[in-house]
């Protein structure tokens, strides 16, 4: 499905005096490596956006997780550049807490906080929002343990509005 937290994480920005019309897309399997075509499309097709949130690159971290990320990390900067190229303003979004990084290794030796810091410093975004504890529930998780269920999904846009708002109006505390 295509990112199912969109429409959560509008209605919730407006309680933070943003009004905001909250577009997805990605989609489900799609990597870091190959949406920059999808997002070329999506921001000539749909046109007028003020900011973009890039949440991607888990499925290229999952698919070879002993692999360095390097290669997700220049195809992050490459959405970020895109976005930016066109004005807008560019928001990286790390990893949340994921099953299936506990799965492969990743998460609880330190290995997820590395790569989020590393979108954080390399992936050439405006601002950046850590996930970390947004979705702590195994009740988040469908039986996949990849994708968010419907609650996973309510509970991630409402927990990300806050930092959004935070950085689409900086110059207003948000809570």
């Amino acid at each position: 499905p295509k990112s199912p937290y969109a429409p959560h994480l509008e209605r919730a920005l407006t309680a933070h005096s943003v009004a905001a019309h909250v577009t997805a897309v990605g989609e489900a399997g799609l990597s870091a490596s190959r949406a920059l075509p999808s997002l070329r499309r999506e921001l000539a097709h749909r046109g007028d956006f003020d900011a973009c949130l890039i949440l991607l690159g888990a499925n290229d971290v999952l698919s070879a997780p002993t692999e360095p990320i390097d290669g997700m990390l220049e195809a992050l900067r490459a959405l970020h550049v895109e976005c930016r190229s066109r004005g807008l303003r560019s928001i990286a979004v790390g990893f949340p807490d994921h099953p299936a990084f506990a799965a492969s290794g990743l998460r609880g030796s330190g290995a997820l906080a590395a790569i989020n810091d590393r979108i954080r410093d390399e992936a050439g975004a405006d601002g950046f929002i850590d996930p970390h504890g947004m979705l702590p529930r195994s009740a988040h998780w469908s039986a996949d343990r990849v994708h968010m269920t419907a609650e996973g999904y309510r509970t991630f846009g409402g927990a990300i509005a806050a930092p959004v708002a935070r950085l689409l109006l900086p110059e207003r505390r948000t809570e």
